[in-house]
This record gives structure tokens, sequence and C-alpha cells, in this order.
């Protein structure tokens, strides 16, 4: 392959990755829940907690387990309108993969998550996926209006509270959600 033709097919390749992100991100925009088919059965989706004492909890999901978590929170995050939204988006390509890192500002955090990221490949069949996906969130809000914050956490554990237990693979259940304020604490067992 002569180097215009490489050239020419990284840039095919670098648009096609944009346009999955794209998706992903109208998707998620309007709570379709198709956008669950996005992740690769092998997908592993981890998230880093910044705890009130400064700390950080970090946590993994399998793709299976991520699906059950977003489908069983679902109504209350639509309900909250808890979305995200992406800027200085950056996408590194290496073989049939993409490593996609961006600026994810979580509106029912009011926080800038700096280190997103996500793992996109094209599958077998040619289908791009989602293989892995990072985010980083507070455990408290920042943003000022903590009234309604504490009346969206006090939603999302009544709707969770009536659909427990929920299984989330053959070893882990979440039993109980509780909410506290600006925080709410996921019992599972």
């Amino acid at each position: 392959m002569d180097k215009v033709s490489s050239i020419q097919e990284r840039i095919v390749q670098k648009t096609q990755f944009e346009a999955f992100f794209a998706t992903y991100q109208m998707l998620s925009d309007r709570y379709d829940k198709s956008v669950l088919d996005l992740y690769d059965e092998n997908a592993v989706i981890s998230t880093s907690r910044i705890m009130a004492d400064g700390s950080t909890r970090s946590m993994s999901f399998s793709s299976d387990q991520f699906k059950a978590l977003a489908l069983s929170s679902w109504e209350a995050g639509k309900k909250a309108n808890d979305r995200s939204v992406f800027s200085d988006v950056e996408i590194k390509l290496s073989e049939n993969k993409a490593r996609i890192t961006a600026n994810r500002y979580s509106l029912s955090k009011c926080y800038n998550d700096e280190g997103y990221c996500m793992v996109v490949y094209k599958n077998d069949s040619g289908e791009l996926r989602i293989l892995e996906e990072h985010t980083a969130s507070p455990q408290l809000s920042n943003c000022p209006d903590q009234a309604n914050l504490i009346a969206t956490i006090e939603a999302y554990a009544a709707y969770f509270n009536k659909q427990v237990p929920i299984d989330i693979d053959e070893e882990s259940r979440l039993v109980q959600v509780t909410a506290s304020g600006t925080m709410w604490f996921i019992n599972m067992n």
C-alpha cells in the first residue's frame, strides 16, 4: 500500500470511530436503551469514585453487570436528566482499535471528568464495539443547588429499592440503596 492510500485509509478509519462516538453520545442523551448494544460482550467498564475524604474507590463491571445496573436505574436516570456532556474529544488509532479520550461533564454531579476514556474496536463482523470504558465522579455533588440534588438522590434510592434484589451476575446482588443528604450508598452481597 502506498503512502497516500495508507493516509486515506487512516482518515476513513478515524471518521468511522468519530461517527461511532457521536452515535454513542446521541443514544445516551436520548436515553435510548440501544446504546447498551454498543458494548462488546467482553467489555470492562470501570469507574473511580472520589470519596468525601479525598480517597478513591474503584469498581469494575463486566458488560453483563454494567448492562444490568444501567437497566435497573434507567427510568430514574431519565427522570433526573442524568447526562454527560463531552468536549475536547481525541481519537488515537491503533490497528483495529481507537482510544477515545474526552472531558466528560456530569450534569448530575456538576463535575468535569478529565480522564474519561473509551476503547472501541472493530469486531470480526466489522462492527465497532466498546471494549473498555473508564469514568470518574465524586461521591458528593459539586452542584450549587443541593435541594435538587438531594431530591434526585432520594428518587434514585426509592426507585432502586422498589427493584431490589437485583442480580447483577451469579455472584453479585444489589440489595439496598440508601440516600443520605447528597450521598447515596449501594449495598451489595
